[in-house]
């Protein structure tokens, strides 16, 4: 005689799912809560975030896209209270855009949290970043903004 089995209850192996995807979504960028507020990362994990998403690609120490470098190491001394020049080639941001990333800002703010997270003024013509693939993810966005705040606040 053949027995039927019966799948677990759906919703609950839905929840499950959820809070399992919910979970993993956080690794590599410290502890958070559900508010993004108490994510922590450092320059590495930043870092990671965007050799993923091939920004450094674009980015070049040669500042081949828009006359931003995301290279050579020591690039992110050049965010806080720095603003693009304007008139490199494919460049879109000008001064009057403001600094990529304003000085003691808490949580960092500026044209660089703005492209990533595609919200306020990208520039005249300007878009989200990364222009090619998938834009950043909540947590990979709090992760970013949780680094650059390090830079902001820093002395």
């Amino acid at each position: 005689m053949h027995r039927s089995r019966s799948l677990p209850n759906p919703r609950l192996l839905l929840t499950a799912v959820c809070a399992a995807v919910l979970g993993l979504s956080s690794v590599g960028c410290g502890s958070s809560d559900s508010g993004m507020t108490n994510t922590t990362c450092n320059m590495a994990q930043a870092e990671a975030i965007f050799s993923a998403k091939a920004c450094p690609t674009c980015h070049d120490s040669n500042g081949t896209y828009a006359g931003f470098k995301m290279a050579p190491a020591g690039w992110e001394t050049h965010l806080v209270d720095v603003s693009p020049t304007g008139g490199q080639s494919l460049e879109k941001c000008t001064p009057s855009d403001g600094p990529y990333l304003v000085k003691g800002s808490n949580p960092a703010s500026g044209l660089f949290i703005r492209k990533l997270s595609g919200m306020g003024n990208l520039c005249a013509g300007g878009v989200q970043m990364p222009q090619s693939g998938v834009p950043l993810t909540a947590s990979e966005l709090a992760c970013v903004t949780s680094w650059a705040t390090t830079l902001t606040t820093a002395p």
